[in-house]
């Protein structure tokens, strides 16, 4: 064999040698490779329950969030009033340990379920308060607002009549028409005007103030037809003054008389007589 032969020969074998060494070893066809790849994919990816999953959670708080919003509102907007009708008078015990007397006709409103956050209610008439320390405590009325901490005091809020007295502690009286302030100290009183101007009176005798709660009428220069209205408020009747309107009364007697013991107290200082008509109206005139 002649040496390029033999050489060609030797170069032919390490060529095979290469070729078999650097091919890829035997395996499945190309088809069924594609098809485990695209399983793998689709085992791995699944993107569309991830999807699914966060939206279920955003509308969970979503509808937690509203449930929210919903009791929010009812502890908010949600009231309870108290009414004494004509004749009588009601006690009410407020959450903390304060405590309201209303006199006869006359209304009070607050919101129990937002209490501890905002201790403030409504009044249309009389009433005593005893209210215990904490969070400010307001009272509002038509022509005015009344804010303590703790203490003791009475409030005549009728038409457009507002008046407080401090019986203990202090008491802040604010106007609601005029914003103006003034603040009581035990003793003091304070009226606003239907201008919502505030007059302030010091060292007032307690007694008269508070005598109603006790069962007692005591009036002292006072106007006559505040005096019959009074009487028909406590002893829920309805009576006609026909004269002496703007006359002043000056007297006390305990409210345990009946109605016509009552008007004999106060119509006999004046020489004015009574009446009873088939209605159950009284009248009174000279």
């Amino acid at each position: 064999m002649k040496h390029n032969d033999k050489e060609r020969t030797n170069t032919q074998e390490i060529l095979q040698m290469l070729e078999t060494r650097l091919s890829p070893p035997a395996g499945p066809p190309r088809q069924e490779v594609w098809q485990q790849l695209e399983k793998k994919i689709a085992e791995t990816g699944k993107p569309v329950r991830r999807t699914i999953i966060s939206r279920h959670v955003y509308l969970a708080v979503a509808a937690a969030f509203a449930l929210l919003l919903a009791v929010g509102a009812v502890m908010r907007f949600y009231s309870v009033s108290y009414v004494s009708p004509p004749g009588e008078k009601l006690t009410v015990n407020l959450p903390g340990n304060s405590t309201v007397v209303l006199n006869a006709d006359s209304k009070l409103s607050y919101r129990p379920l937002w209490w501890s956050i905002s201790r403030e209610l409504t009044l249309t008439g009389e009433a005593w308060f005893s209210v215990a320390k904490g969070t400010p405590f307001t009272v509002k009325s038509k022509l005015g607002k009344t804010t303590v901490l703790g203490t003791k005091f009475n409030i005549y809020a009728r038409d457009d009549d507002y008046v407080v007295a401090c019986i203990s502690g202090k008491v802040k009286v604010a106007s609601r028409a005029t914003s103006k302030s003034i603040v009581l100290n035990p003793s003091d009183e304070a009226e606003i005007a239907p201008d919502g101007n505030i007059i302030y009176r010091k060292n007032i005798n307690m007694e008269p103030v508070v005598a109603w709660k006790h069962g007692l009428f005591i009036f002292t220069s006072t106007p006559l037809k505040r005096v019959i209205e009074e009487i028909e408020r406590r002893y829920n009747v309805h009576v006609v003054l026909k004269t002496a309107a703007n006359a002043r009364y000056t007297g006390s007697f305990p409210d345990s008389v009946d109605i016509y013991g009552a008007l004999n107290f106060v119509c006999k200082p004046f020489g004015l007589n009574f009446a009873v008509d088939d209605k159950g109206v009284i009248s009174i005139d000279k």
